[in-house]
């Protein structure tokens, strides 16, 4: 059985929770896979992520980020979003990632960072601001 509570301004968005998962106040959960009993802190972010049971993220916490192309003309999102400027536009697209990948029993500190296509072992500990 499945359960989301969520604080505040969470968001859960184009994903999947198979299990009890708890939002902080801002916390956002986007085209994810979490397997349960899963903590996330206020104002972090998880986005193309697989997360496995007994994971706690604190606050500030942001999980596979897209990385954005450096070899464009520029690092402006007018090249691949479709709500800038005009729909007469060409629309580039890029590769956003692998996605990231965090196995069961992770702690995963304030003010981390975790990249797109980074793989976190079972029982790792992130320590804050890493």
């Amino acid at each position: 059985m499945s359960f989301v509570k969520t604080e505040e301004g969470a968001l859960v968005h184009e994903s999947q929770v198979l299990g009890e998962v708890f939002l902080d106040r801002f916390s956002c959960v986007s085209r994810s896979s979490l397997a349960g009993f899963n903590g996330i802190g206020c104002f972090s972010y998880v986005r193309d992520s697989t997360i496995g049971r007994y994971t706690h993220f604190g606050s500030r916490v942001s999980v596979g980020g897209a990385n954005h192309p450096l070899d464009w003309v520029s690092i402006g999102s007018f090249q691949y979003r479709d709500d800038c400027w005009s729909n007469n536009m060409k629309l580039h697209l890029f590769d956003e990632g692998k996605g990231t990948t965090i196995e069961n029993d992770v702690w995963i500190g304030d003010n981390s960072i975790v990249l797109n296509g980074v793989h976190v072992g079972t029982g790792c500990v992130i320590g804050a601001g890493s």
